[in-house]
């Protein structure tokens, strides 16, 4: 068991640094491998240790998640695509299946818990450290997300609002300890050094999530006179946050400077603009019209298997002069007009896209549901990663149909997700760890 727990948490370290080791010349392809490698070892160190009764594998994940390997085959097959860009592709989903699989699997007790809390605490809080330095070494710029990602600008948007996430339903479910409101704040620095915008206009939305399940769960009314001052106290820090994000970035206000006026008009102009823009020969160069240009042009090919099982899924992988289409070929002026949702239409078809919405779907609803329960018993920790897990998911959703494709492109964010919803779900933690729930 301690051989298994030890390859899990070098798959984790390695998912952490994957930027950081790119950064020092190590090759992609062998940090992807070594994190999949690990993984696998993991879980198989850790089955024969079990029970029958005490495995705790969903079935119906592990079904959605073999119709998705089936239709990717049929992908590659048909589209006659190359395989080793094609498993860079699907590989992503497959980390995510093997950390949720071993989460589950896992037989833990305190000591454990324990020790994934400081190493997860650690890899977080590194990140803005890694920030920190990256400000002082080069300045702000999009390239270089904490030691997670290299090269993805997104990535400052997306691991932010995961961060501040974790700290703060840390805060309101685990222990109110004012240093995890401290490190929830400290998170946003990562989106600065990253010069990411979205961070402001995502964030509101998901701290009213984690308001709106902290009273949910708690079975306080949610039109109280505490709750509303609550939400009058949350809908101000989000304003302040908001007004401070616009007048520091340049983009973002009329004089195009840091630290200039604030217009809110001008910054939804923009943000509109931004998203719904056309170049001069019109292509789409925004999120919202490269989603619609391409879900418009998959609907003309209905007909088609293309439409189903898409047109393979090697061909986004960089979008440069190694994939099979460039972007002005799927009528995008680049990869910024795509976001999760769309790659994997394009990639995989009608067919992927609901296989990966119902996989991700059916983890998040169980959550929530044993989240609902109030005759649970349970250890505060592990409930606090079951919110957390949950709001993950919603953080998912947000970037795959409205941003880009970070979220289900890095290891990191896919497993520190479902390694928490896996741990919160395993039933045969309850008797080891059963405290009474105080929230």
């Amino acid at each position: 068991m301690n051989l298994a727990i030890k390859a899990f948490f070098v798959a984790l370290i390695i998912a952490f640094l994957q930027g950081a080791l790119l950064a020092f010349g190590i090759n992609g392809t062998i940090i992807k491998t070594g994190i999949i490698v690990f993984l696998i070892a993991s879980i198989l160190l850790i089955y024969p240790t079990q029970t029958q009764t005490a495995r705790g594998y969903n079935y119906f994940s592990t079904w959605i998640f073999i119709l998705f390997t089936f239709i990717w085959l049929i992908s590659v097959a048909v589209n006659n695509s190359n395989f080793g860009k094609s498993f860079s592709f699907f590989h992503y989903t497959l980390v995510a299946f093997l950390s949720f699989s071993f989460s589950l699997n896992l037989t833990i007790n305190a000591k454990f818990l324990e020790r994934f809390d400081r190493t997860i605490v650690i890899l977080l809080v590194l990140q803005i450290f890694a920030a920190i330095i990256k400000v002082s070494t080069v300045g702000t710029k999009e390239m270089y997300a904490g030691t997670i990602g290299y090269t993805g600008g997104s990535l400052n948007t997306v691991y932010p609002l995961i961060g501040t996430s974790f700290f703060t339903i840390r805060y309101f479910f685990y222990k109110q300890e004012k240093k995890y409101l401290i490190l929830a704040i400290g998170m946003l620095f990562i989106a600065y050094a990253g010069e990411k915008r979205g961070i402001y206009f995502y964030l509101p939305i998901v701290l009213f999530l984690i308001f709106f399940l902290h009273r949910k769960l708690r079975g306080i009314t949610l039109f109280s006179i505490n709750n509303i001052l609550l939400g009058t106290i949350i809908f101000l820090i989000c304003s302040f946050i908001f007004y401070w994000g616009v007048r520091l970035s340049p983009t973002l206000n009329p004089d195009n400077t840091v630290l200039g006026r604030f217009d809110l008009n001008y910054s939804i102009d923009y943000a509109t603009n931004y998203s719904y823009n056309k170049d001069q020969t019109e292509y789409a160069t925004g999120r919202f019209s490269g989603l619609e240009h391409i879900v418009l042009s998959s609907l003309k090919n209905i007909e088609s298997h293309i439409f189903y099982i898409g047109k393979g899924p090697d061909i986004l992988i960089g979008l440069g002069e190694d994939a099979v289409y460039t972007a002005n070929d799927i009528g995008v002026s680049g990869s910024m007009a795509i976001n999760g949702f769309s790659t994997y239409l394009l990639s995989i078809g009608l067919f992927g896209v609901l296989a990966i919405i119902i996989l991700y779907h059916n983890v998040s609803r169980k959550i929530y549901a044993e989240l609902l329960r109030k005759d649970l018993e349970f250890n505060r920790l592990l409930f606090s990663y079951g919110v957390f897990a949950l709001v993950g998911f919603f953080i998912f959703y947000l970037d795959y149909f409205t941003y880009t494709r970070a979220f289900i492109h890095t290891h990191a964010l896919n497993m520190i997700i479902f390694i928490t919803a896996g741990l919160f779900l395993n039933k045969s933690n309850f008797k080891v760890l059963k405290v009474k729930k105080k929230i």
